[in-house]
C-alpha cells in the first residue's frame, strides 16, 4: 500500500513536471512572437525615421533650390526696372520730337513723381517744368495740383496745398532751363488715389504767349519713383 501511494506522488510530480514545462514553453513562444512584433515595428519605425529624413534632405534641397531662383527672378525683375526707366526716357525723347503738340510754347511738365517715404501715407513729391526750345528764355509759371480717388466709396478730391508737409511750400516757377520742386505731402487715412491732375499757368512774355499747362497722369504711373513719366493725357488750353 505504501508502495502504491509512492508510485502515486511520483506519477503527480512528472504530470505537475510536464504541465510547468508546457506552460514555459506556451509562455516562451508568446513572449519571442512579442519580441518578434516589437522587433519589427522598431524597425518599421525607424524604415519610417530614415524615409522621413530622406524627404526632409530633399524637402531642404527643393527649398534651396527655391530660394535661388527666386534671388535670381528678383535680380532679373530689378534688372528689367531699370531696363523700363531707360526706355520711357527715350520714349518720352521721341515723343517731343514726334509730337511736338504736346509741348506748349516751348514749356512741358518734364517729370512728376510721388515716392512712399517711411512714414505712412507720406509720399515724397517731386515736380519738374523744364524748357525744351532751342533758345532758352526765362519762364515764370504757378501750377497747381490736385488729387483725385475715394474715400468710404464715395469720389473724393484734394489740393496739394492741404496736403503738404510744409505749409510755405509753393508750386511757383521761375527758371530759365528747368526747375524741380520737392516736398512731403500726407495722404488722408482711408483716402484711395487714382488720378493726378497737374495745371500750370505759364506767364507770357515778348518772344511767348502766356499759355496753360493741363495734364493728368494716372496714380499708379507716377509711383513708379525715379522714372521719366509719360502722362496720358494732354488737354493744353489758350
Amino acid at each position: 500500500m505504501l508502495e502504491k501511494i509512492r508510485l502515486w506522488h511520483i506519477q503527480l510530480v512528472i504530470v505537475i513536471v510536464v504541465i510547468i514545462g508546457a506552460v514555459n514553453y506556451v509562455l516562451n513562444m508568446q513572449a519571442s512572437q512579442l519580441v518578434a512584433v516589437q522587433e519589427q515595428e522598431i524597425l518599421n519605425l525607424e524604415n519610417d525615421l530614415f524615409n522621413s529624413n530622406n524627404d526632409r534632405a530633399e524637402s531642404a534641397v527643393e527649398l534651396q533650390t527655391l530660394q535661388a531662383e527666386y534671388v535670381a527672378l528678383t535680380e532679373l525683375q530689378s534688372q528689367l526696372y531699370t531696363e523700363n526707366g531707360e526706355l520711357q526716357k527715350k520714349l518720352a525723347f521721341y515723343q517731343r520730337i514726334m509730337a511736338p503738340e504736346k509741348i506748349i510754347n516751348g514749356v512741358t511738365l518734364d517729370s512728376l513723381t510721388f515716392t512712399p517715404e517711411v512714414s505712412e501715407n507720406y509720399y515724397y513729391m517731386q515736380v519738374v517744368l523744364a524748357q525744351v526750345q532751342r533758345k532758352k528764355r526765362h519762364i515764370k509759371a504757378q501750377g497747381e495740383l490736385s488729387i483725385h480717388g475715394s474715400l468710404n466709396g464715395q469720389p473724393k478730391s484734394y489740393k496739394w496745398q492741404s496736403l503738404r508737409s510744409d505749409s510755405k511750400q509753393s508750386l511757383t516757377f521761375s527758371f530759365r532751363y528747368f526747375q524741380s520742386i520737392e516736398t512731403s505731402i500726407k495722404i488722408p487715412v482711408g483716402f484711395v488715389p487714382e488720378r493726378v491732375v497737374f495745371k500750370a499757368d505759364v506767364k507770357g512774355n515778348k518772344w511767348n504767349s502766356g499759355v496753360k499747362l493741363n495734364q493728368s497722369f494716372e496714380w499708379a504711373s507716377i509711383l513708379r519713383a525715379k522714372q521719366y513719366m509719360v502722362p496720358h493725357q494732354s488737354a493744353p488750353q489758350g
